[in-house]
């Protein structure tokens, strides 16, 4: 996720359109997709070359987008951890026993 030291608002949809800077790129070799900050908003599949499954990104009512979230809002919080990510229990978070 981009972290915007003008804050989480700053990266905010407006119209239904995301800032283009908060999009990342995941693909396999023959197909693509934009995922934003909350949604996948456009998807060639099964190559780039096809059309795209949702096109959000070219037209936010219309085009279609793919979102997972929790049917019910709730609070998180973690541990942040020295070296590559940690996948250990929150129980286990301690910095000599991740990275």
């Amino acid at each position: 996720m981009i972290k915007d030291p003008a804050g989480p608002d700053a990266l905010a949809r407006t119209d239904g359109f995301a800032p283009i800077e908060s999009y990342g790129v995941i693909g396999d070799g023959e197909s693509t997709a934009l995922i934003g900050r909350d949604a996948i908003d456009w998807w060639a599949v099964p190559a780039i070359d096809s059309p795209p499954l949702f096109a959000a990104l070219l037209d936010p009512r219309d085009g279609g987008c793919f979102t997972l979230e929790p049917a019910v809002r709730t609070r998180s919080s973690g541990v942040t951890c020295p070296g590559p990510t940690c996948s250990r229990p929150r129980s286990a978070q301690t910095p000599e026993r991740c990275g």
